[in-house]
């Protein structure tokens, strides 16, 4: 590999770990929402739970019930997020490895 491919990967491999950065920034910001989510959806439980049976049954309990459901739905969506896992160390170790190839 030439000199001027090299400087290529090594331009390349600089972006990946600004990526690397700003991907776990933005981990770290979907990790917050969703214990807030979580939160939010656990007093959203708790207050259905401690309702009247009458009103569980009724429009107040379906309401719950469906923000509840909501919640949940959300919080599938962002545990996927913060559960992204690139493995950017085999990215930067194969392009070590073309490097080191002549």
């Amino acid at each position: 590999m030439n000199k001027n491919r090299r400087k290529e990967i090594d331009a390349v491999m600089a972006d990946i770990e600004k990526l690397r950065a700003a991907l776990d920034a933005v981990k770290g910001g979907f990790q917050e929402a969703l214990e807030a989510l979580e939160t939010i959806r656990d007093d959203e439980q708790e207050y259905f739970d401690n309702m009247p049976e009458s009103l569980q049954s009724g429009e107040k309990g379906g309401d719950a019930e469906a923000a509840i459901s909501a919640l949940e739905t959300a919080i599938d969506a962002v545990s996927e997020i913060t559960e992204i896992d690139a493995d950017i160390d085999a990215i930067v170790g194969a392009l070590d490895e073309a490097k080191g190839v002549s």
